[in-house]
């Protein structure tokens, strides 16, 4: 439905769009030097991710190889894009249409081959654990304060259990009896036994029956790890395109010509301005957005079109890259 937006009579769309703009930052944060030499060369990462993976020739896994190239520059990018996301192995072979067995395979292939990768996946998870919280590239912070739950939290019911013994119990808030330090030990042994949800669902229950209620905090850290590396991508993604708007908000040569933002639509930037200063005006947009990446140690590139409504005819169509 995106062509039914047109601009107003004498106006033209103009749209920037930055390039890779989650692949660049990924690769700054994660400052693995295969990905920002080959991001600095203008190689497409993807390909080089699939040639270190598989262990061919860089040409090999390009689209132009044809079929064999297509699957194994896809596999590569849908599990580097799944790592950003957060996604697990399991849902990353279901995307790809293969067995767990072969994902994980290209997984630690591609772990082995960027070190930076896994080392900022791993710090991104730490730094939540410590803090209670993430940062972009900026600074903002994603709090997952959920990163810092135990695993299990043990507290009694209304009925005491039948081996409570008030002599080995904690009672140093004022009244709120703890469950011994030596009952928590045992269910949790019982607990990291468990291999199913099925089966720790039942350990909690007889623990239940026995007056101690368990709370499994397991769900709320999981979602908070995915979230951990996810958050400092795309977090500052968002950071970058705001940082965007207020160069284009600002700009003196835009407010004379009348420019006026429309919208953001992911790593997209849409305007409108007068039909006769179409080209001006998208050079003008597309370097303000390349600006807003200042700080990253990877080139940024931003692709920008020209047209008399959004996805329409391209009136004019070009790439501004960082100098």
């Amino acid at each position: 439905i995106r062509p039914m937006f047109m601009p107003g009579e004498g106006n033209v769309l103009v749209g920037g769009d930055f390039s890779k703009q989650e692949l660049l930052i990924c690769a700054h944060l994660a400052q693995d030097k295969k990905m920002i030499e080959a991001l600095t060369k203008g190689q497409d990462l993807y390909s080089v991710i699939a040639s270190l993976a598989y262990g061919v020739a860089y040409e090999k896994c390009t689209e132009a190889y044809g079929d064999e190239g297509k699957e194994r520059r896809s596999a590569a990018k849908a599990i580097t894009l799944g790592v950003m996301y957060g996604k697990g192995i399991a849902a990353i072979g279901k995307d790809l249409g293969i067995t767990y067995e072969k994902a994980q395979d290209i997984y630690k292939r591609i772990m082995k081959a960027f070190p930076g990768l896994k080392k900022f996946m791993d710090d991104s998870k730490d730094m939540a654990r410590d803090l209670g919280y993430v940062d972009t590239v900026w600074g903002r912070r994603r709090r997952l304060p959920n990163m810092m739950l135990p695993k299990y939290e043990f507290e009694f019911t209304d009925d005491m259990p039948g081996d409570f013994d008030p002599l080995f119990t904690d009672d140093d808030d004022g009244g709120s009896i703890k469950v011994p330090a030596r009952v928590v030990r045992k269910w949790s042994k019982r607990l990291n036994e468990t291999r199913t949800r099925e089966s720790r669902a039942a350990v909690i229950k007889r623990a239940a029956e026995r007056g101690i209620k368990i709370i499994d905090n397991g769900g709320y850290i999981a979602e908070a790890t995915r979230q951990a590396v996810n958050s400092r991508v795309q977090g500052s993604a968002a950071d970058m395109m705001k940082r965007a708007l207020l160069l284009v908000a600002g700009n003196e040569r835009l407010n004379e010509l009348g420019v006026k933002i429309v919208a953001t639509i992911h790593d997209e930037m849409l305007v409108e301005g007068p039909k006769e200063y179409g080209r001006e005006i998208a050079e003008i947009v597309a370097a303000c957005m390349v600006k807003s990446g200042e700080g990253l140690d990877v080139p940024v590139s931003v692709d920008w079109v020209v047209s008399e409504r959004w996805y329409g005819e391209e009136l004019d169509s070009g790439t501004y890259k960082e100098e």
